[in-house]
């Protein structure tokens, strides 16, 4: 019988894709000769490739790899302090063929409900199936009124709270996976995987230490812990009738046009955490009655709104749905560099006429290209909501003229009309992009 884990595990092509993906994360950090294994920098190795895969393969496959102690080491992120684990270049290699095995495997296995961390799949879907559930519900019940009452909770503290202990329901949900797809394990295969959950590592004392809880952030392992520990409840809480969810790895959201029957659901879910050892981070609780009126709730448990900030997007109660305000700020502040990167270039040697042209191209070339992350313009014109489309191809012109004018505000506009960025300089309206398109 076809054992697919044991085929990959011996497939070289998958070594040698996850030493390029290294190889290709550092370059773009400009790490290549600075992060180091004995003394050997990553660019010698990936001038290697064939050769390490090949090294490294043979010892997976004859089982004679052992994984060295990573290391803990705190960074900041967003103004926090964060724990991550160190793996020395190699153990990230094989980590990482070990992982992309189980990713693949996990997909037939999760639920479709679940967001994070999976291929082909992004925030930007989980919001477009919120958006289809809520016009549906107001489709079906349009009589009856279908506001929607929704919780959106996060889990406390759930990377540290994954146990890892020998009873730990991760063990039994990555062999249920396993043995669903026919895949027979080797006892070292067994230990290789379970280390990449749960490795030695030397904490912050310089000690030597390995967690009974708490998955190791900062490798690809934490992201499928992540996903499945929780997916038994993923299961369980799609076969709720009338119920909406989706989970986008601690990220969880419940709909319902019902009340009484979501409260009974949140109790389910609570039940089911609880039996994980997790619980709901009470302090970050949204609990909303989803009106286009922002009108209040007889019951007080539910606050009156008529949008709700999810995963980076404004839902809105007729389903609609944009950029948040912050992700469009974003978006604006990285057109405004591009524009000053461009007038930089430039050095005041271009006439308004050429300058005008040269900027309208070098954004429409940026937008085009999709050089601005989770700004991305294909999300951006996934979004229905027509006002939000509006508002950024005004700002954007607003950026243009005041670039090549000096005035600050609407004042450029006195001196470079709205008409003459979109009609002479050719500057790409992001509305009449989404009409096009869609």
């Amino acid at each position: 019988m076809y054992d697919f884990f044991q085929f990959e595990i011996r497939n070289l092509a998958r070594y040698r894709q996850q030493i390029r993906k290294l190889f290709t994360k550092l370059k773009e950090r400009k790490a290549l000769f600075t992060t180091q294994q004995a003394g050997v920098n990553y660019f010698s190795f990936g001038l290697q490739e064939a050769k390490l895969a090949k090294l490294l393969r043979n010892a997976v496959v004859s089982e004679t790899y052992r994984f060295q102690p990573a290391k803990q080491r705190v960074i900041l992120v967003n103004n926090k302090h964060r724990v991550i684990y160190d793996f020395v270049l190699l153990d990230k290699i094989v980590i990482s063929v070990l992982m992309s095995i189980l990713l693949e495997l996990a997909e037939s296995y999760l639920s479709n409900q679940l967001f994070s961390y999976r291929k082909g799949r992004r925030p930007l879907h989980a919001v477009k199936k919120l958006c289809h559930y809520i016009q549906t519900q107001r489709a079906q019940l349009k009589e009856m009124g279908a506001d929607c009452h929704v919780l959106k909770a996060d889990i406390a503290d759930y990377t540290d709270n994954i146990r890892l202990d020998s009873h730990s329901k991760l063990w039994q949900l990555v062999n249920a996976m396993l043995a669903k797809a026919n895949c027979q394990l080797t006892e070292y295969q067994q230990a290789l995987i379970n280390s990449c959950f749960r490795p030695e590592y030397i904490n912050l004392d310089g000690l030597l230490q390995c967690n009974i809880k708490g998955v190791p952030t900062g490798s690809i392992a934490s992201t499928l812990a992540y996903n499945l520990y929780l997916s038994e409840i993923d299961q369980q809480m799609t076969q709720i009738a009338g119920l909406y969810y989706s989970r986008y790895s601690d990220d969880i959201l419940l709909a319902h046009v019902e009340p009484v029957a979501l409260k009974i659901a949140i109790e389910r879910f609570n039940q089911m955490l609880s039996e994980l050892g997790l619980m709901r981070k009470l302090a970050k609780d949204k609990a909303l009655y989803l009106t286009k009126a922002g009108r209040a709730s007889v019951d007080p448990f539910w606050l009156g709104a008529h949008k709700l900030i999810y995963l980076g997007y404004e839902v809105y109660a007729n389903g609609t749905f944009m950029l948040s305000t912050k992700r469009q700020a974003k978006l604006l502040m990285a057109i405004r560099q591009r524009i000053a990167n461009v007038l930089n270039l430039c050095d005041g040697k271009l006439p308004l006429e050429k300058l005008g042209n040269t900027l309208c191209q070098a954004i429409n070339k940026a937008l085009q290209d999709e050089t601005f992350g989770e700004q991305a313009v294909t999300a951006l014109l996934e979004c229905n909501h027509v006002g939000m489309l509006k508002h950024l191809d005004y700002f954007i012109a607003l950026s243009i003229a005041e670039a090549v004018s000096g005035q600050r505000g609407v004042k450029a506009f006195r001196k470079v009309s709205y008409a003459k960025i979109r009609r002479d300089w050719q500057l790409v309206s992001l509305v009449k992009w989404r009409i096009s398109l869609f």
